[in-house]
């Protein structure tokens, strides 16, 4: 993201409504419950 903020701030495009995008996809998705589909916990990795 750092690197696509770069390149748009070099191109003179407006980059910070896609980080405010970007932050709120990741609080999102790191705050809330796993869907249904992931009821099998045990499998999942913990390493990214």
């Amino acid at each position: 993201m750092s690197r696509l903020a770069m390149k748009c701030r070099a191109k003179g495009v407006v980059y910070e409504s896609i980080l405010d995008g970007y932050r709120n996809f990741l609080v999102d998705n790191m705050t809330k419950r796993l869907c249904n589909d992931y009821s099998d916990t045990s499998r999942l990795s913990l390493r990214m």
